[in-house]
């Protein structure tokens, strides 16, 4: 699944150049996966942390994504020589089964917040 780095890391900021180097050096560690290892380094006061987040944010996004349409493709493949009306209906099922989850992880995100608030 290796690819190039996005160009958009989601800073809140105009990042410089530097952090956009850091950026892009954690997504392709991120992205390589297997194990691998970064040590990156950058002088103190360069937003190492907030740089850190942004670019593993965006990695989990796109590979979330890359899953979710990994799914779908998988299913379809799954029902080659079906009736069409047949494969929407699974895709549809497979969609309605994914917003469940995520409606799910809500929920739960979100009474582990009001506790917190308590």
């Amino acid at each position: 699944m290796t690819s190039n780095p996005p160009t958009n890391f989601h800073h809140p900021y105009q990042p410089y150049n530097v952090q956009l180097d850091f950026m892009r050096a954690v997504y392709d560690v991120l992205e390589k996966g297997n194990g691998q290892v970064g040590i990156l380094e950058s002088p103190t006061g360069t937003g190492k942390s907030l740089s850190l987040i942004c670019a593993a944010l965006t990695w989990l996004r796109a590979h979330k994504r890359a899953r979710f349409e990994a799914s779908f493709e998988a299913t379809a493949a799954g029902m080659r020589g079906e009736p069409e009306w047949m494969v929407e209906a699974a895709l549809r099922r497979k969609s309605g089964e994914l917003a469940r989850r995520w409606e799910e992880r809500e929920a739960g995100l979100e009474r582990v917040r009001v506790r917190e608030r308590e």
